[in-house]
């Protein structure tokens, strides 16, 4: 005998639901790229970071990934070791940029997210799109008021 969801249960059930789904798909997607070139799925968000942002320091990318510093650190100096990310300051001061090896690895990468893009969201439109950014804004808005938490790098509603 089936019985509809209630809306509580129904809400729990999509969420996991589709953060696994996410998941896999991502990983499905852009993990044998990431593998072969021996990168992280955060290691592509501070390369997108730092290539919007040329020039930023270490403390600038927490205004946009919302890790601690020592975490910021690290990934860093990981990305700095694989000749992806270069600092082109002297002393304690830090002027983040892509290498030439970065820019030709990132560029790869967003060319494989657009393809990415096209697939997921075939059958949707731009106010589809816009109608899902404002929901994710206002749901992490939420969760970071329950939570006492804030994430520096949201973005607008």
């Amino acid at each position: 005998m089936e019985q509809d969801f209630t809306e509580d249960e129904e809400l729990l059930v999509r969420m996991g639901k589709f953060a696994d789904k996410t998941k896999r798909y991502m990983r499905a997607f852009f993990g044998p790229f990431l593998e072969e070139k021996g990168l992280r799925p955060h290691h592509v968000s501070f390369m997108a970071c730092i290539h919007r942002y040329e020039g930023l320091s270490q403390k600038d990318i927490r205004n946009y990934i919302p890790y601690d510093k020592s975490r910021i650190s690290t990934v860093v100096h990981e990305l700095q070791a694989m000749g992806i990310v270069e600092n082109r300051a002297s002393g304690r001061n830090t002027s983040l940029a892509l290498t030439p090896l970065g820019q030709s690895e990132y560029e790869t990468f967003v060319k494989m997210m657009r393809e990415f893009r096209e697939n997921l969201l075939a059958g949707t439109d731009s106010n589809d799109l816009e109608a899902y950014y404002r929901c994710i804004a206002v749901f992490e808005k939420n969760m970071d008021e329950l939570l006492g938490t804030e994430d520096p790098g949201d973005l607008p509603l």
